[in-house]
């Protein structure tokens, strides 16, 4: 599954909705990601795309209907958060509510692993940045190590009798 669950309607809105971002935005939109059970499964309900956006302060999703001008079979859900609230969502502030902070920050880490299911990077400013959000500084990319370790290898190709 991937990409090619993409109908060739829904690239239109999605490109249609980059497109006015990026002049709404400008340089502080610096990525567009579609991610969720389009997807991963490739039921095309909705259609869900993360916003990676510097300084961005408001509201974390948005929600629309299809209409004529944006006709989709489901519903529009965009998210929007900065690198390093994907990176970090435990330093989130969203509004003094400790309560709903935590809430968010859970909800952030949430979305943050349903992106990581599956997803296709629609527009980057900066190559590799989505990569690079998502998985930098954390070990939740990789498998957890056994109890008895892991041993790094100089070279994989060859020494692992050596290595036990």
């Amino acid at each position: 599954m991937g990409i090619e669950n993409v109908s060739y309607g829904e690239m239109l809105v999605i490109s249609q909705i980059i497109s006015a971002h990026l002049q709404e935005l400008g340089d502080n939109l610096r990525a567009v990601v579609v991610f969720g059970d389009l997807i991963t499964s490739g039921y095309p309900r909705n259609v869900e795309l993360l916003e990676i956006v510097d300084e961005w302060s408001g509201p974390l999703q948005f929600s629309s209907k299809s209409s004529a001008e944006l006709p989709l079979n489901g519903e529009l859900l965009l998210t929007f958060l900065t690198p390093n609230q994907i990176k970090r969502p435990g330093d989130m502030i969203t509004n003094g509510n400790p309560d709903v902070e935590a809430r968010d920050r859970m909800w952030v880490e949430q979305t943050v692993r349903r992106v990581r299911e599956g997803y296709a990077v629609v527009y980057e400013a900066v190559s590799g940045l989505v990569e690079r959000s998502l998985y930098e500084g954390t070990s939740l990319s990789m498998h957890p190590s056994p109890a008895s370790g892991t041993v790094s290898l100089t070279n994989p190709l060859f020494g692992l009798k050596g290595a036990a």
